[in-house]
């Protein structure tokens, strides 16, 4: 994990806790995808180290309220358009600050640049957090060259505004956090030199560290059985799940006939089930993610844009899946190709990994072995926490 440089030692920090305000449009609970996630991880960090008052909508159900109740000293809620994905708008939680005076708070953590807006005030702004995650820009861009004839002048006008915000506006702050050294070493190429890696983390299944994946009994010379993970309101995941059944899936079906793909994860593609038929099943949301893909073989990630690193890839090396991903889908998490992942840019070659580690239990083995003892290592989020708690208990505040 990178850190900014301004820390002190712990002989010299105030005696009493800290107070953070913790500012996001995003609900955190359920944790039903990456983004709710990660925001809990990050929230649960922060209280830690600090007194946290929780500024975005709250969870409807108990369970969601129980929990935020348990990490926080006090909840404003921000109900409406603007909240958890409805349509930003600044009002709602303009008011929201005003209520719980921005200026008594020892430190500001906004999720995304569209929250740190309303942080943007000389001394407000010194002492503030911003959570990047990932580079929208750099998201959008891949997105462009992907299918340029599709892209409109929206479509530029956007990837040029957040690469202005991403690249120059992120400096103004105390601090930026993005999920990858790659990231921050690209911001810094770009002379932002705030930037500080938190990585996206999976949390582990218990069990022997050493233990093997128990493999569902298949025929030799039944179809493997393929899993992909992921949220289909998120664009990259709908691209994914598109270029697998297009473009892949054609060319396992000439090996194995019955060839087919499951989807695990919240969201619906608009006429999916009447596009791909029996080649796709959507199976949702499932409560215990570990228990659904031991009936897999193999994992897909065929991501082709996006930025970050993929929560998905973490999962599947956190549950000993053989997995099968893109350069794009791996890059981040510095895993190698057959030795932590099978890596292919190609329908092709996606569909070559899919075989070789549905049918060589050896390679399957020797390389979920090796994935999951990279995850574990880097990668588990109660470490993650650990570091972040250590680091924002440490950071020198502006005088």
């Amino acid at each position: 994990m990178g850190y900014a440089p301004r820390l002190v030692s712990p002989a010299t920090l105030m005696p009493q806790r800290r107070r953070l305000l913790f500012i996001t449009d995003v609900c955190p609970y359920p944790l039903d995808r990456g983004q709710r996630v990660r925001v809990h991880n990050l929230l649960e960090a922060c209280a830690g180290a600090c007194e946290v008052t929780f500024v975005g909508p709250v969870p409807d159900a108990e369970p969601g309220r129980a929990a935020l109740d348990r990490l926080v000293a006090r909840t404003v809620c921000v109900s409406g358009a603007g909240a958890d994905g409805g349509g930003w708008r600044d009002e709602p939680f303009a008011r929201a600050l005003r209520a719980v005076r921005v200026a008594d708070h020892d430190l500001v953590w906004a999720e995304r640049l569209h929250v740190a807006r309303l942080c943007r005030r000389g001394a407000v702004r010194a002492r503030t957090i911003v959570d990047l995650d990932d580079l929208e820009h750099v998201k959008i861009g891949r997105r462009l060259r992907l299918d340029p004839l599709r892209s409109g002048p929206r479509d530029w006008w956007r990837y040029a505004l957040y690469r202005r915000l991403e690249l120059r506006g992120s400096r103004r702050f105390a601090s930026v956090v993005v999920c990858s050294d790659d990231d921050r070493g690209y911001l810094a190429r770009h002379g932002c030199h705030n930037a500080v890696t938190v990585p996206n983390g999976v949390d582990l299944p218990p069990g022997d560290d050493e233990r093997r994946r128990p493999r569902a009994a298949r025929a030799t010379d039944a179809s493997p059985r393929v899993v992909f993970v992921g949220n289909l309101g998120y664009e990259p995941n709908a691209d994914a799940v598109a270029f697998f059944a297009d473009d892949v899936l054609p060319r396992l079906r000439a090996r194995w006939p019955s060839a087919s793909l499951d989807v695990v994860g919240p969201g619906a593609m608009p006429g999916g089930n009447e596009r791909w038929s029996s080649r796709v099943r959507f199976r949702g949301f499932v409560d215990d993610l570990g228990a659904a893909l031991g009936a897999y073989d193999v994992m897909v990630a065929p991501i082709r844009f996006g930025g970050g690193t993929k929560l998905k890839v973490l999962d599947a090396m956190a549950h000993r899946i053989p997995l099968v991903t893109t350069p794009v889908g791996a890059e981040g998490l510095k895993l190698l190709h057959r030795e932590h992942a099978w890596i292919a840019g190609s329908p092709e070659g996606i569909a070559d990994g899919i075989g070789r580690l549905a049918s060589d239990d050896a390679l399957a083995d020797r390389m979920t072995a090796a994935a999951f003892a990279l995850v574990r290592d880097r990668f588990s989020w109660p470490a993650i926490r650990a570091r972040m708690t250590d680091w924002l208990s440490r950071l020198e505040l502006p005088r």
